[in-house]
C-alpha cells in the first residue's frame, strides 16, 4: 500500500468516525431541548383548558345568581299574594 492510500483510508475512517460522533452528540444535546418544548406545549394546553374552565365557571355563577334572583321574586310574589288574601279575609 502506498502512503497516499493509507492517508486516504485514514481520512475516510476519521470522517466516518466524526460523522457518527456528531450524530450521537447532536441527539444527546437536542433530546432534552425537544422534551422541554413538548412539556411547554402541554403546559400551554393546560393553561388554555384552565382559562376555559374559569370562563365556564363564571357563566355558571352568573346563571345561578339569575335563577336565585328569579326564585326570590317568585317567593316575594307568593308572600304578597298570601298577605293580600289574609287582608281580604
Amino acid at each position: 500500500m502506498r502512503r497516499s492510500e493509507v492517508f486516504l483510508f485514514t481520512g475516510i475512517r476519521g470522517f466516518v468516525l466524526i460523522l457518527f460522533l456528531t450524530l450521537f452528540f447532536s441527539n444527546v444535546i437536542t433530546r432534552p431541548i425537544i422534551e422541554l418544548n413538548n412539556m411547554a406545549r402541554r403546559m400551554l394546553n393546560l393553561d388554555n383548558a384552565l382559562h376555559e374552565l374559569k370562563k365556564a365557571n363564571s357563566k355558571l355563577q352568573t346563571d345561578m345568581e339569575q335563577k336565585s334572583f328569579a326564585l326570590s321574586l317568585i317567593e316575594l310574589k307568593r308572600l304578597l299574594a298570601s298577605s293580600s288574601i289574609a287582608e281580604l279575609s
